[in-house]
């Protein structure tokens, strides 16, 4: 172990976990469970009395209100596609019998998908919300909330991708080969590919998610703030 920084040829105890260099035990002050050396201790006590939105990181605020705005469409849309998905009487048939609301109304999978995905979904939307809420009054919550809806995004994600491309996808492809309607095969396709970009953008948002959420300095700025 290296000599203390304050005091050579006394052998050092620890290294700072903020500056690095060696001290000896005269030198460290504990702090929150950690030894710090005397400037770092007191730099830690400056960022414990500052006031939450001064320390807030930038990240964690653009994500705090993407997840307000994301979260309150979702609270206030999905009970409205739910009603839809509940009385399918009010879903337009189109003349051709070709369209995603056509399976849904005839298919017992897709039905059930689309009103079990629908209400998690407004679930998971209150839960971003709150997680925005959280996020911008730097509560230890409201960092985990983030990261647990992330990975509802990737499992509705996966589970969503098969279901459309295994079922719902081929049986739009059939329903527009035995159309009548040329733009019935076009239209097919623009589902699909509306589906595969819906899809990507939640992947995207999910991973952003993890990656920032789990940022050493978001993890910091979540700490228990009690005052020494």
């Amino acid at each position: 172990m290296a000599d203390c920084v304050n005091h050579p040829g006394v052998e050092s105890v620890r290294y700072c976990p903020r500056c690095g260099q060696p001290f000896c035990g005269d030198c460290l002050v504990e702090l929150e469970g950690t030894a710090y050396c005397g400037p770092c201790k007191d730099v830690r006590v400056q960022e414990l009395q500052t006031t939450p939105a001064s320390r807030r990181p930038t990240s964690v605020t653009v994500f705090g209100v993407l997840n307000i705005v994301f979260g309150a469409m979702g609270v206030l849309c999905s009970p409205f596609v739910l009603l839809v998905l509940l009385a399918p009487q009010f879903i337009p048939q189109p003349s051709g019998g070709n369209s995603e609301a056509y399976l849904v109304t005839h298919s017992p999978l897709m039905r059930a998908w689309d009103i079990g995905s629908t209400v998690i979904g407004i679930v998971a939307s209150a839960v971003l919300l709150a997680a925005g809420i959280g996020l911008l009054s730097l509560k230890p919550w409201g960092r985990r909330l983030p990261i647990g809806y992330a990975i509802y995004c990737l499992c509705i994600v996966v589970i969503g991708s098969i279901i459309t491309f295994v079922f719902l996808i081929p049986a739009m492809m059939t329903e527009a080969s035995c159309s009548n309607d040329p733009g019935a095969r076009g239209g097919a396709i623009g589902g699909a590919i509306g589906g595969v970009c819906g899809y990507g953008i939640t992947l995207i948002y999910a991973a952003l998610l993890l990656f920032y959420m789990t940022r050493p300095g978001v993890v910091q700025a979540f700490r228990p703030t009690d005052k020494p």
